[in-house]
Order: C-alpha cells, then structure tokens, then sequence
C-alpha cells in the first residue's frame, strides 16, 4: 500500500506527478518482481486524492502490478458515489479499508455509527467481484480500540454474512 502525498499546486504539480508515476512504475517493477501487488490509496488533499486521480495514475504508469488499496471512507470524504468508484476499481482492489464516515468529514469511526451506505457498499463488492480482506481501520479510537473493533466487526456481519 502506498499513498502519493504531494499537494502541489500550479505548475509544479505537473512535475510532481510525472516524477510521483516514474516512482511508481519503478515499485512496481520491483513489487511485480517479488511476487507482490502495489496498491495505491488515494486520500483527499493528497496528488492522488480521488478516483479520478487514481485512474489516470492507472492510464499514466500503465503496469499490471499497480490496482488499489481502496479506503472507502476517503472515497466518501472525496464526494465519491460509493458503488460507482468500487465498480470503477473492480479487477484492480487489492484491499479494502473500511471504517464509518458522518457527513464527509474525515474522522475515522467505528462501522455503524456514521453514515455510510453499507448495505450499497456490500452489494457493490459483490458485484464487482472482490473477495478479498476489509481492513478495518481505527486510528482514531485509540481510547477503546477493542470496543470499536468488535462494534465494526458486529456491523460488518450484518452486510458480509459468511465464515
């Protein structure tokens, strides 16, 4: 996993995100040639920041090795239509982060207690396919981190019924 954090504005972004794909074509060799995937998750404010800039990364460094470590919660923060950017992603999602958004804030919260339409969300993992983890992140509730992890893994089960 690995995000672009450059904020550059003006012209000097366009030198930032030229050298930002070179670096990334260059880690992505080497992942690809350890056997091993990048994943790239963009978070608002960042040079990549939404799906949008994701996918021009895609276009741009061109390398089967490069997909997404797709924090839901930053989709959500960046005004993104959820089921949209997962399908936008399908194929490509190495990871999912998961944790719960009110409004379009970004303060990570325990799943369930925000807004986030998880119902949509579950059917458009489905959809597209991805069976792999949801990395439930909480750096936020450092107070009572147990609590919040068995109160996200509760609300979880209720849309990814399973083992």
């Amino acid at each position: 996993m690995i995000t672009v954090a450059s904020v550059t504005t003006g012209p000097a972004r366009r030198g930032a995100w030229r050298g930002a794909m070179d670096a990334l074509a260059r880690l992505a060799d080497t992942a690809r040639r350890l056997g091993l995937r990048l994943g790239i998750e963009y978070e608002p404010g960042f040079l990549i920041g939404d799906v949008k800039t994701l996918l021009r990364a895609w276009r741009d460094v061109r390398h089967p090795a490069l997909g997404a470590n797709l924090d839901l919660g930053h989709a959500r923060v960046a005004g993104e239509n959820l089921p949209r950017t997962i399908a936008l992603c399908a194929g490509r999602t190495w990871n999912v982060h998961v944790e719960d958004i009110r409004g379009r804030v970004h303060h990570h919260l325990p799943v369930g207690e925000g807004d986030m339409p998880w119902a949509a969300i579950a059917r458009g993992l489905r959809a597209s396919g991805y069976g792999g983890f949801l990395t439930v992140e909480l750096y936020t509730c450092d107070r009572n981190p147990v609590s919040a992890g068995r109160r996200s893994l509760a609300a979880l089960r209720r849309h990814f019924p399973g083992p």
